[in-house]
C-alpha cells in the first residue's frame, strides 16, 4: 500500500495557529481569550480552515508566555474557564473544526505543583521527576549553555543545580523517570478525552538528555557553550515517543506534530515521523527560515533573500521526504519574525505575501497558517530593548557583552518572537479592533492599512489570494499528493517546480525579486491562479514583473 497517499484528515486539511494572548479579546479585558477564539469561529470557517492549533491556555505564572505550565489541568484566568475550553471544542465540531492542543513535555513552571514540593521536600517523591546535579566547586555542574542565554543550570540550593534548557523558571523534566512518564502520558489522554483531536508537542527533540552530563568541548567565546548535541535529538528520545504513541497517540488515532530543533537532518527526521515509525505525524523543522543575510544586515532594509539557498532548502525537505513521511507547509510560528518582512519586499509587500504563499502552499504537505500572515503582517518597528517581552530576547539581550549590545539589538528588532505576537489586526478602530479598553499588548501602527475587515472587502487582496490558494489545494489532489520537482533558479531570483501525478501537471513560478525577468515556459493550457492582473502569456515565454507568481496548467 502506498502510504503516501494513505488517507488521513490531516493530510487533507489546512490548519491555523492561534497565539491566544493576541488574538482576540472577547470579554473586554485587554487580553486575548478562548470565548474570542469561539467568537471567530465563522471566520476561520469562511477562510477554509479545518483545524486550530492553539498555542498554551494552561495555568501558568507566563514567564515565557504560557509554556511554563503551573497546572495542565486548569485554564489560566486571562483566558477563560475550562468551561470555555470545553464550549470551544463542540462549537469547533459543528463548523467541522478541529482543535490541536500545544503540549508541554520538556519542562514545567517552577510553579507547578511537583517543582514546589521539590524546592521545599529534600526527600520529595517528585526530586526524579527533574534533573538535578551537584554543584562543581559553587559553580554550575557543566558549561552547557542555555537557548535563553546564560548557563543551562540554576541553583537549587546551595549544593545543587537544575536543569532549564529555556528559562531558569522551566525546570527541564526528568523523561528517563517511568513514573513521570506515566504522569504525562495520563495529562494527554485527559485531553483527548476532553475532545481534542491531538497536539503540538513543543521542544519534543529535547526530552532526552546526554546523562553523562560532561563539559562541552565545542569552542566558545562565552563561559557556557551554545552545544545543543547535549540536549537535542539524542537517540533515546525515540524510545520515549514510540511509548507516547503506543499508550497515548495510537489508541486514540491523536494527531502528533513535533518541534525538532537542534538542526535536524534528514535521516533525524525520518527517526521521529516516517510513515512505518509509528512515532508522530509530522515535524516542524526551521532550516528554510534564515535563508537570507539576517545575520550581517542592520535593517530590514538590508534583508537580501538568497533565493538559491531557499529552493535548495525547500527542495532538500521535499524531495527526500516524499513517499517517506509527511511535511508541514509553514512559514510563521509563535516562534519566528514575519515572513513578509522576513523574505518579502517593504517596497511591495501585499504582493510579495502572495507570491511567498504561492512558494510554499504549492508544495506538498498540511498547511499551517500562523495568525496574521493570511493578511500580510509585519515585523513591529521595535526601537528599544524596553519594548520587548520575551524572556529569550531579555535573556539574549543581557547576556551580550555591552561592546556587542547594540549590534545585538538590531538583529533582535528583525528576528525577535516579539514580532510575531503582535495583536491580530481585525479592523481600523481602537487597538485594531483587537480589545476596546487599553492594553499592554503591542498594536502595529499599520493596522489601520493591513486589516482583515479591509481585506476580507477587497478581491486583490491577501486575504482573498490566501483563500483561494487554500481552496485550489484542497479541492485538488495533485496538490496534496502529487510528485514534485524543481527546476533550476532563473536569475537568482525565480524559484520554480512542477506537481503532477497521473490526471494533472502543474507549473509553479514564483519571481523573489525587485526586477523583471523574462523565462522560458512549456506550453501552457490555463493559468490556475496567479498574484498578478498581467495575464497575457506568450506561446514560449513569461515575462514576471516584482514579486509575481503563477500556478501553470501545462501539457
Amino acid at each position: 500500500m502506498d502510504k503516501h497517499t494513505t488517507y488521513k484528515w490531516w493530510k487533507e486539511a489546512v490548519g491555523y495557529q492561534i497565539y491566544p494572548k493576541t488574538f482576540y479579546d472577547a470579554n473586554h479585558d485587554g487580553h486575548g481569550d478562548i470565548q474570542g477564539i469561539i467568537e471567530k469561529l465563522p471566520y476561520f470557517q469562511a477562510l477554509g480552515i479545518d483545524f486550530l492549533w492553539i498555542c498554551p491556555f494552561f495555568d501558568s505564572p507566563l514567564d515565557d508566555n504560557g509554556y511554563d505550565v503551573r497546572d495542565y489541568y486548569k485554564v489560566h484566568e486571562n483566558f477563560g474557564s475550562m468551561q470555555d475550553i470545553k464550549t470551544l471544542i463542540t462549537t469547533a465540531k459543528k463548523y467541522n473544526i478541529r482543535i490541536i492542543v500545544d503540549l508541554v513535555l520538556n519542562h514545567t513552571s517552577d510553579e507547578h505543583a511537583w517543582f514546589m514540593d521539590v524546592k521545599n521536600n529534600p526527600d520529595s517523591k517528585y526530586r526524579d521527576y527533574y534533573i538535578i546535579q551537584k554543584a562543581n566547586q559553587k559553580m554550575p555542574p557543566n558549561n552547557w549553555g542555555s537557548f535563553f542565554g546564560g548557563s543551562a543550570w540554576e541553583k537549587l540550593n546551595d549544593d545543587e543545580y537544575y536543569l532549564k534548557i529555556f528559562s531558569k523558571k522551566m525546570p527541564d523534566l526528568n523523561w528517563a523517570n517511568k513514573e513521570l512518564r506515566s504522569a504525562l502520558y495520563q495529562i494527554a489522554l485527559w485531553w483527548l478525552e476532553l475532545g481534542v483531536d491531538g497536539f503540538r508537542i513543543d521542544a519534543i527533540a529535547h526530552i532526552a538528555k546526554d546523562t553523562t552530563y560532561e563539559n562541552s568541548t565545542l569552542k566558545s567565546e562565552t563561559m557556557f557553550v551554545s552545544d545543543w548535541s547535549k540536549f537535542s535529538n539524542l537517540p533515546q528520545v525515540h524510545a520515549y515517543i514510540r511509548e507516547f504513541h503506543e499508550e497515548v497517540l495510537a489508541p486514540n488515532d491523536a494527531f502528533a506534530v513535533g518541534e525538532v530543533g537542534g538542526d535536524p537532518s534528514i535521516e533525524d527526521v525520518l527517526k521521529y515521523c516516517a510513515f512505518d515509525r509509528k512515532e508522530l505525524d509530522v515535524t516542524f523543522t526551521f532550516d528554510h527560515m534564515w535563508c537570507n543575510n539576517i545575520d550581517t544586515a542592520t535593517s530590514l532594509a538590508n534583508l537580501k533573500t538568497n533565493v538559491q539557498e531557499l529552493k535548495e532548502k525547500l527542495e532538500y525537505w521535499q524531495v527526500s521526504l516524499i513517499k517517506r513521511a509527511w511535511y508541514p507547509l509553514y512559514w510563521n510560528n509563535h516562534d519566528f519574525n514575519r515572513v513578509v518582512s522576513n523574505y518579502g519586499s517593504q517596497k511591495y509587500p501585499q504582493q510579495s505575501a502572495k507570491a511567498l504563499a504561492t512558494l510554499m502552499y504549492g508544495m506538498w504537505g498540511t498547511m499551517f497558517i500562523y495568525q496574521g500572515e493570511e493578511i500580510g503582517m509585519e515585523n513591529y518597528p521595535f526601537t528599544s530593548i524596553d519594548q520587548f517581552e520575551d524572556v529569550q530576547a531579555k535573556g539574549q539581550y543581557a547576556a551580550t557583552p555591552t561592546s556587542q549590545k547594540e549590534a545585538f539589538l538590531k538583529k533582535l528588532i528583525m528576528t525577535s518572537r516579539d514580532n510575531v505576537r503582535t495583536a491580530m489586526q481585525w479592523d481600523d478602530t481602537t487597538n485594531a479592533g483587537f480589545s476596546p479598553v487599553k492594553t499592554d499588548i503591542l498594536i502595529h501602527p499599520k493596522y489601520k492599512e493591513i486589516n482583515v475587515q479591509q481585506q476580507m472587502q477587497d478581491p486583490n487582496s491577501v486575504w482573498q489570494y490566501y483563500k483561494k490558494i487554500i481552496k485550489l489545494k484542497k479541492s485538488n489532489k495533485t496538490f496534496i499528493y502529487g510528485d514534485i520537482v524543481f527546476k533550476d533558479v532563473i536569475d537568482e531570483q525565480v524559484i520554480q517546480y512542477e506537481r503532477f501525478d497521473d490526471t494533472n501537471h502543474y507549473l509553479i513560478i514564483v519571481n523573489l525579486g525587485e526586477y523583471e525577468c523574462v523565462i522560458e515556459i512549456p506550453k501552457v493550457i490555463s493559468i490556475v491562479l496567479t498574484n498578478t492582473s498581467v495575464t497575457a502569456i506568450c506561446e514560449t515565454t513569461l515575462t514576471l514583473a516584482a514579486y509575481d507568481s503563477y500556478i501553470l496548467k501545462i501539457k
